[in-house]
C-alpha cells in the first residue's frame, strides 16, 4: 500500500512541476499556435497517466568508451 502511495505522491509531484513548466511556457509566449499548446497540454495529462501507471523505464545499458589504437 506505501509503495502505491509513493508512486502518486512522485507522480504527483512530476505531473504538476511539468504542468507549472506548460503553463509558464504558454504565459510566456502567446504567440504560440493554438495546436502546439494542445500537444503540450496532451503530453501533461499524459504524463500523469504515465506515472500512475508505474511503467517503468527501458534499462539502457551504457557502453564503454571505445579505444582507438594509436
Amino acid at each position: 500500500m506505501t509503495a502505491l502511495f509513493d508512486r502518486l505522491v512522485q507522480a504527483s509531484l512530476e505531473g504538476s512541476l511539468l504542468i507549472a513548466g506548460v503553463w509558464l511556457a504558454c504565459r510566456l509566449a502567446p504567440a504560440l499556435p493554438a495546436s502546439f499548446r494542445v500537444v503540450l497540454w496532451w503530453l501533461a495529462a499524459l504524463k500523469l497517466l504515465v506515472g500512475l501507471a508505474g511503467i517503468d523505464p527501458i534499462p539502457l545499458p551504457i557502453l564503454p568508451p571505445s579505444v582507438t589504437p594509436l
